[in-house]
This record gives structure tokens, sequence and C-alpha cells, in this order.
């Protein structure tokens, strides 16, 4: 009798627990929906819609529908949840020509190729080469695109318009390539404006040829005591002036080769990203403000992968991104943006530049962008400072949810859920920018 007692003081125990747990979890859920109509409410009627013909320019805003925390940074970030879609590249390039043509931005860094960089700065300073035959020479593919050729083609009509002290000048910080570099050095070696040594020659001989292939490099801390000793020359040299001032820049981006070619990792190639980023500021006088077009990965304020840790988390602590760098070092001078989507178009990149597509039909549950495609808006920015304003929206973008970042080879949807990561929107960002659809990029013809 005790035993069939105690039988049934457990399933009644266990019915009850059962239906407690089920309970708690349909008030959770209740209480959920509720924050996530709160949410999408807020973003509704506080929100910056970017309407279809802004996408492609945005100059005609006035200043004051902007943060002021926006518009007062010194250096901005824009990402890209993927390097492979129209609107995320029509977008940074619209907010660029804004603070272009409103605010004082003078200078862009990209995430390319230093020598790539250079001879299309060259166009656009000059009008010297081919503008499509520049943008097909970018060493990152990603950038190879029509969006990107139409941007640098009105750079280039903006340039025409203002005297040689006022033009926009961009310059490419991606440390994995030596694309041009060490033929840009000779070029400017020829013309008498500094003197070579016999090492020196050497160092600039064994890099001449564009290789990437990772190795590990022997006496690589005398290849770069050289090569600064050099810069140094330069910079005290009688000479100094516009070429020797590309010389001295070239030879950082050289030695930002060396050292990732020599240690092939995000935290190398970040912290070179900002070495490059560091010296043209500090050598331009008429620097006024910066862009860094980029990926999410680059431009965000927390940490990033380390490519070759066998056991790395998306985030380890101990690699700050470019991002993070920026924060440190210019505070609330840096804005970083980062951007996400909704559904669209899915590429994977083979090595010769050719795409395998397939359709991500939805958001992924548990994701911010879940909450996100419910704002009626096709493209929308917002601000974290003011949206931390209302307690909705701050308990929204400091929860951890999920978030894709697709690399530059990019993914198919199938394999889509791999790329997702999962951290507090408002340590990543100070805005973002949601696109409703994303298609891929067009080619260029």
């Amino acid at each position: 009798m005790d035993f069939q007692l105690l039988s049934i003081f457990i399933k009644n125990s266990i019915i009850l627990r059962s239906l407690f747990l089920y309970s708690v979890a349909f008030l959770l859920a209740i209480n959920c929906n509720s924050q996530n109509k709160n949410v999408i409410n807020w973003l509704t009627q506080h929100s910056l819609e970017i309407s279809s013909t802004e996408v492609d320019s945005i100059i005609d805003r006035p200043i004051n529908t902007f943060p002021s925390s926006f518009i007062s940074a010194k250096i901005y970030g824009l990402g890209g949840s993927s390097h492979q879609h129209t609107e995320f590249n029509k977008l940074k390039s619209s907010i660029t020509k804004y603070l272009i043509t409103n605010n004082n931005l003078n200078f862009l860094y990209f995430e390319e190729s230093y020598g790539a960089a250079h001879d299309l700065n060259e166009y656009l300073q000059s009008g010297k080469g081919d503008l499509r035959k520049l943008v097909k020479e970018f060493r990152q593919k990603t950038w190879q695109n029509s969006e990107v050729l139409d941007f640098f083609q009105w750079l280039k009509n903006y340039n025409d318009t203002k005297a040689d002290a006022d033009k926009v000048s961009v310059y490419g910080i991606d440390p994995m390539f030596n694309y041009n570099i060490v033929q840009l050095l000779r070029d400017i070696h020829g013309n008498k404006n500094f003197e070579l040594t016999n090492e020196e020659e050497k160092i600039l001989t064994k890099y001449s040829k564009e290789v990437f292939q990772p190795y590990k490099i022997k006496n690589i801390n005398q290849e770069i005591k050289l090569l600064t000793e050099l810069q140094k020359r330069i910079q005290v040299s009688d000479q100094f002036n516009s070429q020797t001032e590309d010389a001295v820049l070239a030879l950082e981006a050289l030695k930002s080769y060396i050292f990732f070619i020599n240690e092939p990792k995000q935290s190398v190639r970040d912290r070179n990203m900002m070495s490059l980023i560091v010296s043209n500021m500090e050598q331009e006088k008429n620097f006024k403000k910066g862009m860094v077009w980029s990926h999410n990965l680059h431009i965000k304020k927390t940490s990033l992968p380390d490519l070759n840790a066998n056991k790395a988390t998306l985030f380890p602590k101990n690699t700050p991104s470019l991002g993070k760098r920026l924060k440190k070092k210019f505070k609330k001078d840096y804005y970083s943006i980062g951007f996400d989507f909704g559904f669209g178009k899915l590429a994977k990149i083979d090595k010769n530049g050719n795409r395998e597509t397939g359709t991500l039909s939805q958001p992924f549950p548990n994701t911010f962008s879940e909450v996100l495609f419910e704002v009626p808006f096709d493209f929308f920015f917002f601000d974290f400072q003011e949206a931390s304003k209302n307690k909705s929206m701050k308990n929204f973008i400091k929860s951890e949810k999920k978030y894709l970042n697709i690399g530059g080879g990019g993914l198919l949807p199938k394999y889509a859920k791999k790329a997702l990561a999962k951290d507090p929107l408002f340590d990543l960002y100070d805005g973002l920018i949601y696109v409703r659809e994303v298609s891929l990029n067009s080619k260029i013809p």
C-alpha cells in the first residue's frame, strides 16, 4: 500500500513539474513576444528609413537627421555581413558620398591591396589609367563589381571639381598582398628620391614577385629593421616630397605584408591594417576624416577569429579586431556601422571567381534578424545610443542573439548556420543598417 502511494505521489509530482515548466515557458514566450513587439514598434517610429532612391544616394538628407555621435566622428567603419551583396555596396557608397559632400570626409581606407589601391588613387587624383581595368586589378575579387566601379566613377567626377588639397584619397590596407608595392618603390627610387643599400636592394628583389604562400621568414626581424631604417632615412631627407611620402607608406605596406606572410593570422592582419591607417593619418597633412570599408568582422569593436587556432572560438578575447583597435585609439571619434539582412541570394565563390548560388528564404530563428525583419521597411538604420534610451530596445541590443557573418568566399544557404555567431549588438557596433532582401553583386561587363 505504501508503495502504491509513493508511486502515485511520484507520478503526480512529475505531472505538476511538467505543468510548472510549461507554464514558465509559456509566460516567457508571451513576455518575449511582447518585448519583440515593443522593439518593432520603436524601430518603426524612430529608426531612419532609407528609401530605395537613397540607397544610391542619400546626399540630400538634412544633416540633423543623423545622430550627433555619427556626425562628430573622425573615423568611420562601414561593414557588411558579407562581401557579396549589391545592397551593402550601394549603401556603403551612399553613406560615403554623404559624408564626403556634407561632413569633410576625405580619406577612404578599404580592404584591398596597397598597390592596387595606389594605382586607383593615381587615377582619382590625376586621371592616369583606365578605371574599369584598375578595378579589375583589385586583389580582393569581392570588390570587382559594378557597384564599386560606379562609386569610384562618382568619386573621380567629384575630385575633378576640387582643388588638389580638397580631393578625396583612397588607400588599401589589406596586408595579405604585395601587389605592385616593390614596383612603386623602384619607380620612386628611379627618380633619385632616395638611395638604397645593397641589403635593402636584396629585400626589394626578394619581395618583387607577387606571392600569396605563407612561410616562415628566418631573418624577419633584420628585414623589418632595415626597412624601418630606410623609412626614417627618407623622412629626414632634404628631398622629402609627395613621392617620398608615397615611398614611406609603401614601405609600411611591405612590412605589413612581411609580417602577415610570416604569420598568416587574422590578429596579425588586423593589427597591420591598423598600422597602415595610423601611418597614413599621421603623414597626411590634409587629413580631416576617414572611412574604412571592410567586413563586419573587421570594423566591429570586439575581438575576431584567429584562423590558425585549432580550437578557436569565434571571438577570442586576445585577438582584437581592427575596429577594437580603432575604438581604443579614437574612442568616441570612431563610429562603426554593421550590416545585417533578412533573406536573399547567397553564393559560394571559388578561387577563379565562379559562383554557385542559392537562396536563403527567411531569417534564422533566434537571431537579431528574425526580429528586425518584422520592421516594415526595406532598408533602415538605427543608432544604438539613441535606441538604448528605450527599455525594450536596450534589452534587445544588449541581449545575446545570433547573427550571420559570411566570409569573402561566401557560402550556400545549406551551410549558412555554420556562419552564425552570438554576441550583443551593442558591443559590436555603434549602429546598424538592416536590409530586408539582398541580391548578389553585379559583375563588371
